[in-house]
């Protein structure tokens, strides 16, 4: 259960998903709402209010009778009291509560009537209203003022949000929100500094004044835990102390240890927005039940339930984040589909430390909102990771790799040279892109010979046994046209073997010129004087050869190799009246053959 402790501050945080379910230490499911009114009260708040926006309109609402009585009290003198029944929904549990509807300057005065109360009071109020009410210039200057003369009065303002990074990031990040000029905390974790992300940073600065209601505490589990023991799913687990102490510990670590969700054979849902809910429906589960009773039988039969905590810590490292934030960031999810086989990026590699490196940095430029900064370089540059991955082209996937590396760890700068490295990069994508083309073709002209052989070989029998037989003029006929495509064979081949030296010569040449942007690159991080316009200028006239190439170097060859007069004398048709012809015309085609065997 959540404690709040207005002598830590006046303003505090709460992150937290409305739509998730609570639980109080009776077992009883509650809303979000309510669970705050209860925690609230728990920390010692007599009066709760929540304040709300609609279409631009406020309202402050309660929901119990001592804040109804008292909210006369600190309501300001000539306010008409407006009341409104007024209702909001969470799972398994609905919220009722009056609602006063207020002109914007009677709920500021209001807001400081709270905040200056003589009962203790709190007021939960969501981060983007609180945000948005006091964007206004004379607003902010009496809320900073009131901020440095209100000490501890033993009141409380509570801000939520979503745990969703997006719904917060730019009340925590813009220049001039009145969050930032409120606290040097924030102004201090929003400092892109590191690779620590915001919500992170601001736990560390805040301390106890920031909490996250989606931490999956123990306690709550085993809130959870005792109250689906009555459960017919829950037979398979005997219902006692010990037990359920076990059962908590083994979904406890299960979401808190990746050692532990690697090792064991236990499968509980994915849970990325960190809700209890999802643990309840789980433990729903019939077949859930058995796993982790299994494993328990097999693992701790005997251990109590200390034993098998030591067990645990022994054996399972936790994982050491504090903080649960969810993001639906576009970049991420281009990231996270990126499918790398194991043994592409086996754990524990340069190649495996660089992917997880650009994740977290990523993630924290997503969760600070400045995910638009260079969105577009950074897709084209997943995108183009995705395809060197489809292709199986783990050079070009490196280089990737480190662009991506490079435009994370300068996405906050604006330098020239930053713009000329990614030049570079990209022109390395380009060139990469043709050679892949390339190397495609290559694989073509090797199936074109392989397949034209095994033609000749199926073609040579056949005339030799025609040569040996004592021939009619319909054989004759028929030796003719198989001499004729014994002749088209070997063009094919030929043609295929000179387009793969052609294929071969061009690879090497422009991979040649990828190292050298590449070592360009280096020089430009290193800070040397590189010029630039000379270096992409070549890059360029290089990419309009491989264009060229793919566009009309084949041709040419054909061309050369159809006029060519070695071509020319094989082309000719033998005269079936000149036996002598004939019989050069057959040695050459086995000379050919003994010739392709050997290719």
């Amino acid at each position: 259960m959540a404690h709040w402790d207005s002598q830590n501050g006046w303003i505090q945080f709460a992150f937290a998903n409305e739509q998730d379910s609570y639980y109080l230490p009776s077992l009883m499911r509650v809303s979000f709402y309510r669970y705050l009114l209860y925690s609230l009260k728990k920390s010692g708040y007599e009066a709760v209010y929540f304040w709300e926006e609609h279409e631009g309109k406020y309202e402050i609402g309660y929901m119990d009778d001592v804040s109804a009585q008292y909210y006369d009290k600190i309501r300001p003198k000539g306010l008409i009291k407006k009341i409104f029944g007024g209702q909001g929904s969470g799972d398994g549990d609905t919220d009722c509560w009056t609602s006063v509807q207020t002109a914007p300057d009677v709920m500021e005065k209001l807001f400081y009537s709270i905040a200056g109360s003589r009962k203790r009071t709190a007021l939960v109020v969501p981060m983007t209203v609180f945000d948005r009410f006091f964007s206004n210039n004379a607003r902010t200057k009496e809320l900073l003022e009131r901020n440095r003369r209100q000490g501890h009065s033993g009141n409380l303002v509570l801000l939520t949000a979503s745990i969703k990074a997006e719904e917060s990031n730019d009340c925590l990040t813009r220049e001039k929100g009145i969050l930032p000029l409120l606290f040097e905390e924030i102004r201090q974790a929003a400092m892109p500094d590191g690779i620590r992300h915001l919500y992170e940073k601001l736990k560390d600065n805040m301390a106890d004044r920031c909490v996250y209601l989606n931490g999956l505490e123990r306690r709550t589990i085993r809130n959870i835990v005792r109250k689906n023991s009555i459960l017919d799913s829950f037979a398979t687990i005997p219902v006692s102390a010990e037990r359920i102490e076990k059962v908590t510990d083994v979904i406890d670590w299960y979401y808190h240890s990746e050692a532990f969700r690697r090792e064991t054979p236990i499968h509980l849902p994915e849970n990325e927005k960190r809700e209890y809910q999802v643990i309840d429906r789980s433990l729903q589960n019939q077949r859930t039940c058995d796993i982790i009773a299994d494993w328990l039988d097999q693992t701790a039969p005997d251990m109590t339930a200390d034993e098998f905590r030591g067990y645990l810590r022994s054996h399972f490292l936790r994982d050491n984040q504090d903080c649960y934030i969810y993001t639906d960031s576009f970049l991420l999810r281009q990231w996270d589909q990126l499918k790398v086989p194991a043994d592409i990026v086996p754990k524990k590699t340069e190649r495996k430390n660089s992917m997880d490196r650009s994740r977290r940095v990523l993630h924290m430029i997503v969760l600070r909102g400045d995910e638009s900064i260079d969105r577009e370089n950074m897709e084209a540059c997943i995108g183009q990771l995705r395809r060197s991955l489809a292709d199986k082209d783990m050079n070009t996937f490196d280089y990737g790799l480190k662009a991506m590396a490079y435009l994370l760890d300068t996405c906050y700068e604006t330098s020239e040279s930053r713009n000329n490295v990614w030049n570079f990069y990209k022109k390395i994508f380009e060139l990469s892109e043709e050679i892949q083309r390339l190397n495609h073709k290559k694989e073509n002209y090797h199936n074109k010979i392989l397949l034209y052989q095994t033609e000749w070989r199926e073609l040579i029998p056949r005339i030799n046994g025609l040569k040996k037989s004592n021939r009619n003029i319909s054989e004759e006929a028929e030796m003719n046209v198989l001499i004729k495509r014994a002749v088209e064979c070997k063009r094919e081949i030929d043609d295929a073997k000179k387009n793969l030296n052609i294929n071969k010569s061009l690879q090497f040449t422009w991979k040649q010129s990828i190292d050298n942007l590449d070592q360009h690159i280096l020089e430009i991080q290193s800070g040397h004087s590189v010029d630039v316009q000379t270096v992409l200028a070549q890059a360029m006239d290089m990419h309009h050869k491989i264009l060229e190439h793919n566009m009309g170097a084949m041709k040419e060859v054909s061309r050369l190799t159809k006029n060519s007069p070695e071509m020319t004398d094989y082309m000719e048709e033998p005269s079936l009246t000149d036996p002598a012809a004939f019989e050069k015309y057959f040695q050459e085609l086995r000379q050919e053959l003994d010739k392709m065997e050997s290719f």
